[in-house]
């Protein structure tokens, strides 16, 4: 955890120009401390309401649509002499 979280807040701080570098670092800062709390709010108050079963399908089928929506394979290119696009990024790693 602390290892893959230095390395995303160097890319971040490379990444971002000097100027805005603060607050982009303050967001990613409140999303990822706010973001489990509010997530277990969620859940919590789903579960209170609804029992658990349905919440925690919701949520797993919710991660498995970004995921696959985010991460799909790329297309086999075929005598493509075209350069890639060194500004793209992905969250899958490629």
């Amino acid at each position: 955890m602390t290892i893959t979280g230095t390395g995303a807040q160097t890319l971040i701080q490379a990444a971002v120009d000097a100027r805005m570098r603060g607050r982009v670092m303050a967001l990613y800062g409140m999303i990822f401390r706010a973001g489990p709390a509010v997530g277990a709010l969620v859940m919590g108050l789903g579960s209170e309401y609804l029992g658990l079963r349905l919440p925690l399908a919701m949520r797993i089928s919710s991660g498995w649509k970004i995921t696959s929506t985010r991460c799909k394979a790329p297309s086999p290119a075929r005598n493509s002499t075209k350069p890639r696009n060194s500004t793209s990024h992905s969250i899958c790693g490629s």
